[in-house]
């Protein structure tokens, strides 16, 4: 452009261009716009925000908001403050604005509950107000606090839930999410899998359950004795269990698949496939990946 050039407001532009400009700015560049005019025509975008993003609350140490949809993320981070409760304090305002702005959203919520007491309460406090909007839900605690038990209580509903617990975690919560996955499967026993009501279940590496165990579950899995999931997902290290003694007692045949990159060890029970079974494993010296299946 010319130095001499005049700048083109948006307030210049027809309304029909003006339409499609604002249609192709991110979220927090439409709530960073200061006009009582162009605010009345964004406040209109509000059913095309809340179907096209989820809104991302993250009361952790990243002290983040997002809009996220398939395909972009538009992040808000907040700078240093004196305090986790102050930067936590700014995230529930900005959330307020969104909300005065565009109507209630579709949200997933992050929440660091091994911060503080009084940032755990301010939390909860948020979480009770929003709780029909919250669709999916991050517990992290390698703590084991009493609040993670309190969390766990109040989202047993929600429709996915992820937990990162420490190793010495201890629960007797009945789960119903549709979707639950665990980042740490070193403190969920075997009485833990039959509290989980859930849809899905995806329990990742290291475990602490031991090859009986393992072998009683699916056997009360593929009977539907007790159990009611759909998919369930067990990831688990090298040697930390023998195939062969979970085996015992149960018809199955063994599949080499030369072609299966994935690194991942697992059992996984399938009942969308006449309840059937596969188990990973990968073969030591360089050969492949050996896929055992049993119905």
């Amino acid at each position: 452009m010319a130095p001499n050039a005049s700048k083109l407001r948006l307030l210049d532009l027809p309304y029909l261009p003006l339409i499609e400009v604002l249609y192709h700015l991110s979220p927090f560049e439409l709530f960073s716009i200061n006009c009582k005019y162009l605010n009345k025509i964004i406040k209109s975008f509000g059913p095309m925000i809340s179907a096209q993003y989820k809104l991302s609350m993250e009361f952790t140490s990243i002290r983040r908001i997002s809009f996220e949809s398939e395909y972009k993320s538009y992040p808000c981070r907040w700078g240093a403050k004196a305090s986790e409760l102050a930067h936590f304090q700014g995230i529930l305002k900005m959330h307020k604005k969104i909300l005065e702005t565009w109507g209630p959203m579709k949200t997933k919520a992050v929440f660091d509950l091994g911060i503080d007491k009084e940032c755990s309460k301010m939390m909860f406090d948020w979480a009770q107000k929003y709780k029909d909007s919250i669709e999916e839900v991050r517990l992290e605690d390698m703590t084991n606090s009493e609040e993670l038990l309190e969390f766990m209580e109040f989202f047993k509903n929600c429709d996915t839930m992820h937990i990162d617990a420490g190793d010495g975690f201890r629960c007797d919560i009945e789960l119903n999410n549709r979707f639950l996955k665990i980042e740490n499967g070193k403190w969920v026993t075997v009485e833990n899998l039959f509290n989980f009501h859930c849809e899905m279940i995806m329990v990742s590496s290291p475990l602490s359950l031991q090859n009986k165990e393992i072998a009683q579950f699916l056997k009360q899995w593929k009977t539907r004795e007790k159990i009611n999931s759909k998919l369930v997902c067990l990831s688990f290290e090298k040697g930390s269990l023998d195939i062969n003694k979970i085996l015992l007692g149960f018809d199955h045949f063994v599949m080499e698949v030369p072609n299966y990159i994935s690194p991942v060890r697992g059992i996984l029970m399938d009942g969308n496939d006449e309840k059937r079974v596969y188990i990973v494993e990968k073969i030591s010296d360089g050969k492949p990946i050996i896929c055992i299946m049993f119905n």
